[in-house]
């Protein structure tokens, strides 16, 4: 049976020194809320369902970004006053809070 590969302490330290990451915090849902009622015509009238937070792990330029990734689906009015449906928008908590709407 062959080993489990495991790290040095040293290079541990320097994965440790090249991670960029955010974390999620306890109350992510009504931080998530806020952001995306931001973005919506009538953000009262919005009904969300919130999805289980992905952590995710990048590579850049020698840099380890890890970062958690929120799908909400969100259904609310629109100009006319009519619900538009279920549209799932996707909340980024990293370095800062991102927000990417449906297309």
């Amino acid at each position: 049976m062959p080993q489990a590969w495991r790290l040095t302490s040293e290079q541990n330290k320097l994965i440790e020194a090249t991670v960029v990451h955010g974390d999620l915090p306890n109350h992510w849902r009504s931080v998530v809320k806020d952001a995306i009622s931001a973005h919506l015509k009538d953000p009262y009238s919005a009904k969300f369902t919130y999805h289980e937070p992905k952590m995710r792990v990048e590579w850049h330029n020698e840099k380890r970004y890890v970062y958690y990734d929120v799908p909400v689906g969100v259904n609310a009015k629109n100009n006319f006053g009519a619900y538009t449906g279920e549209q799932m928008w996707y909340v980024i908590f990293g370095n800062d809070i991102q927000v990417r709407a449906p297309k």
